[in-house]
């Protein structure tokens, strides 16, 4: 069971590299430079960076080229690898990862997530890591205003978290990834709660992890609250490039992409008037999203929202309706809330809209009963002009009297 000193360090370097490569230039090499890492520390038994090695591929290299819904055990078994070297840090970044997979992409009730959030809080405090225990206090007061339907979320502040205290120490030390994830649960939390209107948060000093899946994540939630709120036109160019790509990625990654690439597709051709195109990228979004029921509750109501906007109170409903089915199912009431909101001006639309709907019906029955009266008259009118024509017949022999009498009875 000797560890081979160049082993460790091999599957280190091959590790860190793929996430390079994933990163400037092919996902489908770095995962198998990736997988090489892998197998490299478990035969040789590298426990110093075993855990490291499988964090960096669960984090920044498999997400590209595969579905990270089948990544969250894997996570429990990374940290757990960190734990027995005594590397701390990245027992905490792997569950940290879990957890927050968990509560945005999952498809778990409320409760489920929070009762994760407290089973694994003590043991991420208990590291002694005072940053990831920091960030994993933001997450669990994110999950509180997401719990509540807050509208308190210019600042991320509450029992667990203070953003007004944490905030100012990050900025001073320069922990961009701290900055990152402030930034990457407020941009989350507009979009949830989009009937707000939040402008997209942007942080001096928050740095992406490289690679990493949350990176893109962070700039679809940029793209799509910066369409919601641009009124010059300014937030197409970068929403159009993140498509480019997010096209790019769903070919290799389709669960992970392509309901970001739906959507936002949806958000940006309304934005240009595309109504056509716009709705059929919103129901493919719908469609595609189903694996992570907070988003897909989300995307229904944006739908909804679509169809209000064009005064089509019938199909916003179906996609209302959807949506609050969601989020009964989850137990989030914050945004069955707002669901019940929008619901109400629906409701509000279909009753403007009645009295125009009475009045075309009306029309249409108007017209349709003249034509029945005209059918009718006629109808009349030609019988009775059968019987007088037929009694002239039977009194008449001579054809020049007979055509002389029949001719007043046609006209």
């Amino acid at each position: 069971n000797r560890v081979r000193p160049s082993a460790a360090s091999e599957g280190y370097k091959r590790q860190v590299l793929a996430v390079l490569v994933c990163q400037y230039r092919d996902a489908a090499e770095g995962r198998k430079m990736g997988e090489i890492a892998q197998d490299l520390v478990e035969r040789f038994n590298a426990r110093d960076v075993r855990g490291r090695v499988h964090y960096y591929f669960l984090s920044s290299v498999s997400p590209w080229t595969s579905d990270i819904q089948n990544r969250l055990p894997l996570l429990q078994r990374a940290a757990d690898y960190s734990l027995e070297a005594g590397d701390l840090p990245f027992a905490a970044l792997s569950l940290f990862d879990m957890l927050g997979q968990n509560l945005m992409f999952g498809s778990a009730s409320l409760e489920e997530s929070e009762d994760l959030l407290a089973r694994y809080g003590p043991q991420i405090h208990g590291m002694g890591q005072e940053s990831l225990s920091q960030m994993f206090n933001l997450m669990r007061q994110s999950f509180h205003l997401l719990k509540s339907g807050s509208r308190q979320r210019s600042q991320i502040a509450g029992d667990y978290f203070d953003e007004s205290k944490v905030r100012p120490r990050w900025e001073d030390t320069g922990a961009s990834r701290n900055l990152f994830y402030l930034q990457l649960f407020k941009n989350w939390l507009g979009l949830i709660y989009f009937t707000d209107q939040p402008a997209p948060v942007r942080l001096a000093g928050a740095g992406a992890p490289i690679a990493h899946f949350d990176s893109v994540f962070a700039e679809y939630l940029d793209c799509c609250l910066s369409l919601m709120q641009d009124k010059k036109g300014s937030a197409e160019k970068p929403a159009a490039s993140l498509l480019d790509r997010l096209v790019e990625y769903e070919k290799q990654a389709p669960a992970n992409f392509g309901f970001m690439r739906a959507h936002l597709q949806g958000e940006l051709r309304w934005k240009q008037g595309d109504l056509s195109g716009a709705m059929d990228a919103f129901d493919e979004a719908c469609a595609i999203s189903a694996s992570s029921a907070i988003l897909c509750g989300m995307i229904q109501q944006r739908t909804a929202a679509f169809y209000l906007n064009l005064r089509k109170p019938r199909f916003a409903r179906i996609y209302a309706d959807r949506a609050r089915q969601i989020f009964q199912q989850i137990h989030s009431y914050g945004q069955l809330d707002q669901c019940e909101r929008m619901l109400d001006e629906i409701r509000l639309q279909e009753v403007r809209q009645a009295p125009e709907d009475s009045r075309k019906s009306s029309s249409v029955s108007a017209m349709a009963d003249t034509a029945v009266t005209t059918t009718a008259s006629e109808a009349e009118l030609d019988l009775e002009s059968l019987m007088r024509s037929s009694a002239i017949v039977s009194s008449e022999i001579e054809l020049d009297q007979l055509i002389g009498k029949l001719l007043p009875t046609l006209r």
